[in-house]
């Protein structure tokens, strides 16, 4: 195919053969972030209606939020980079200042480290677990105010 889409006078080559990628499990993250969808809906359903809270509640649950990020670090960062410690979003380790999502996970894939892209499954799943809880117990702590 790269013969016949060639150029003569640019040809291309095709690409090495970098062998099979090997299964990693992606459903503790997926579980993780279905979590973190119903929770995130729950309290953009409670912030709606948040003026119609006692002051007390809402001191707490502007509280709760204030700190929330800090739920998405890590103590061990990331790999070769333990200065960044979200496992959300981080500079890419190629792309300067460039953002990359679940840069734990998705650097590992392209970089073919498959033994941390596993592991980073587990705690980018952790973290986002974390997260959606907390906006679980903001959403309890609106329901249960008086």
């Amino acid at each position: 195919m790269f013969k016949l889409a060639s150029a003569p006078y640019d040809p291309l080559v095709a690409p090495a053969d970098k062998g099979i990628t090997p299964l990693i499990d992606m459903l503790p993250l997926q579980n993780a972030i279905d979590h973190l969808r119903r929770a995130a809906a729950a309290a953009d359903s409670m912030l709606g209606h948040e003026e119609s809270l006692p002051p007390a509640t809402q001191a707490r649950i502007d509280f709760s939020l204030a700190s929330i990020d800090q739920l998405l670090i890590d103590p061990q960062g990331l790999p070769g980079r333990p200065w960044y410690k979200n496992l959300v979003y981080a500079p890419g380790t190629l792309t300067g200042y460039g953002a990359k999502t679940l840069p734990g996970v998705r650097e590992a894939i392209e970089q073919r480290r498959f033994d941390d892209a596993r592991a980073y499954v587990g705690r980018t799943a952790a973290v986002l677990e974390n997260y959606a809880a907390r906006l679980d117990q903001i959403v309890a702590m609106a329901r249960t105010a008086p």
